[in-house]
């Protein structure tokens, strides 16, 4: 008997392989057939026919991806299965099978196991890995409120086999690149406003403990938002604004064209803001300012000192509020001086958005827009539990800075409404 080396066949003579395919094609023509010429089946069990198509097109995958695996079996070891061929590269030591998970079903394989060289195609790692979509589905998911824990639970309906939480888990980190990529992105040129806020993470040290996530949000001239930085910081110090600031401006960010930054009272804030962008109209959180009331207000001065402090700034002109504050100072300066120190400390940074538009008034006075954003900083951070290492803070607030992008674009703060889109 001559002997051939499987080098020389061309795959589509390859005896071995090809006559596998006329049963296969037989049998999934013989399955969708029936389901397709028996209407009452499909109208009793409606998805009898979409099974016989995922159970065809499974077969043909194992097929297709058997005979993959015995041509490179052949090809590596210069033979095909008990062929006795003179030059031949090694012998076959057994067989590894190998599970595939794909969305119509798995698909099991028996792969050729040479005694030496190469063990497996290079293909096989790679079918077995995760694909890019089912991460991306599985962080959408996450950011939505899921944790690690819970994708797991559901893990043979969301990605087709038994993937550990520890491994979704990874899914869910592993975007170190897209985080640089997203923290160095250029700052669009058509922002007029920036508001600044930090809220306070679990971080582990030492200790657990928790420290500042400094966040800023630009709007646009036409009441559209965006979350245009995240810096974990271990405080709301001026160093720590201060390098925010300066990362804003390398970005692009054209602070001369800013109409107002709206802030707290955090005095590191403003003291960065005076040195970096002197220049930037600032309002101070009005909302801030009653809830410092209220905390300061006496049991007996709780139902009116509060309602008097909303009203100044809720005044009908700037002439009006300094009215009101004026009547506040003198009223509770002998009664509770430290309400009066509340008020008075700050006033005009407080009164700055009677410069704007009145439309835009209830917008600009507040860092509201903003806290809403921080609802979902708390909640994802709440749900992950203190975290070790700055990096995985910023990794963590990026992902979900750009679901919050995401989520809210296209939708305009209320009182630019009015106003006709550029």
């Amino acid at each position: 008997m001559p002997t051939t080396n499987v080098a020389q066949i061309p795959p589509a003579a390859n005896a071995n392989i090809a006559p596998d395919w006329d049963p296969l094609q037989s049998s999934v023509t013989t399955a969708v057939a029936s389901s397709l010429g028996s209407p009452a089946a499909l109208a009793s069990d409606p998805d009898q026919l979409r099974l016989a198509i995922d159970e065809a097109v499974v077969a043909g995958l194992q097929l297709a991806l058997q005979s993959a695996a015995d041509r490179w079996g052949a090809e590596v070891i210069g033979a095909e299965r008990h062929a006795q061929v003179a030059e031949r590269a090694g012998y076959r030591s057994g067989s590894r099978t190998h599970k595939f998970h794909f969305s119509v079903g798995p698909v099991t394989i028996s792969v050729p196991k040479p005694r030496r060289g190469q063990s497996r195609p290079e293909w096989v790692p790679t079918l077995k890995r995760a694909p890019e979509r089912l991460k991306e589905v599985c962080r959408e998911l996450w950011l939505r409120g899921l944790s690690t824990r819970d994708l797991s639970a559901v893990r043979n309906d969301v990605a087709g086999r038994k993937w550990s939480h520890t491994s979704m888990n990874g899914w869910v980190k592993d975007v170190a690149e897209e985080t640089l990529q997203w923290l160095n992105r250029p700052v669009r040129n058509d922002i007029r406003y920036v508001v600044m806020d930090a809220l306070y993470v679990p971080f582990v040290r030492k200790t657990s403990r928790k420290e500042a996530l400094l966040v800023v949000l630009g709007v646009t001239a036409d009441g559209y938002k965006e979350v245009l930085d995240v810096q974990h910081a271990s405080s709301e110090s001026t160093d720590s604004w201060t390098t925010m600031l300066s990362r804003l401006t390398m970005r692009g960010l054209k602070t001369d064209e800013l109409d107002l930054v709206i802030t707290d009272g955090d005095a590191g804030l403003i003291s960065a803001l005076s040195t970096q962008w002197p220049k930037v109209p600032r309002q101070r959180c009005t909302v801030h300012k009653v809830r410092q009331v209220v905390g300061r207000s006496s049991r007996e001065l709780k139902k009116t000192a509060p309602k008097e402090c909303s009203a100044i700034y809720k005044a009908p002109s700037r002439t009006e509020a300094s009215r009101r504050a004026a009547a506040f100072i003198k009223k509770y300066r002998s009664i509770a001086p430290q309400l009066a120190n509340i008020v008075e400390n700050d006033l005009e940074a407080c009164l700055t958005f009677y410069d704007h538009d009145a439309d835009l008034w209830p917008a600009l006075r507040t860092t509201n827009a903003l806290e809403r954003m921080n609802r979902e900083f708390r909640r994802k951070f709440r749900e992950i539990g203190a975290i070790r290492g700055e990096v995985n803070v910023n990794r963590m607030a990026v992902q979900v800075a750009r679901f919050v992008n995401e989520d809210t674009k296209g939708k305009q703060i209320a009182g630019f409404k009015k106003r006709k889109r550029r």
